[in-house]
């Protein structure tokens, strides 16, 4: 005997009570396939993936900032020290001024 057949039959007569039955029956099935072992395995074999593609960029993107700063902060030091190698006072003071310029207005990339 076919319970789906049946149902159907009994909402096309009208029946109110068999309309709400068969919906129920329905949303029950549905969340009795959700319940199984298979959909958590599934959705936690596409997640992990993701958030460790997430995680590596991330990563990836702190050490690239990081590296940036370094290099910045090393030819800064580079260039200090070589304007404080100049012999004379004004020569020292103009290229420390220079550098300080061009630490206040970055040029872009």
């Amino acid at each position: 005997m076919n319970t789906l057949t049946d149902n159907w039959l009994r909402v096309a007569s009208g029946s109110r009570a068999a309309s709400l039955r068969l919906r129920t029956a329905w949303w029950h099935r549905g969340w009795l396939a959700l319940r199984k072992p298979t959909w958590p395995v599934l959705a936690g074999c596409l997640l992990v993936p993701v958030v460790l593609v997430a995680f590596v960029q991330v990563m990836l993107a702190s050490v690239q900032r990081a590296e940036s700063r370094h290099r910045e902060a090393s030819a800064h030091a580079h260039n200090v020290w070589q304007c404080n190698f100049l012999h004379g006072a004004r020569e020292r003071s103009a290229c420390r001024a220079q550098l300080d310029a061009q630490t206040a207005a970055p040029s872009k990339p």
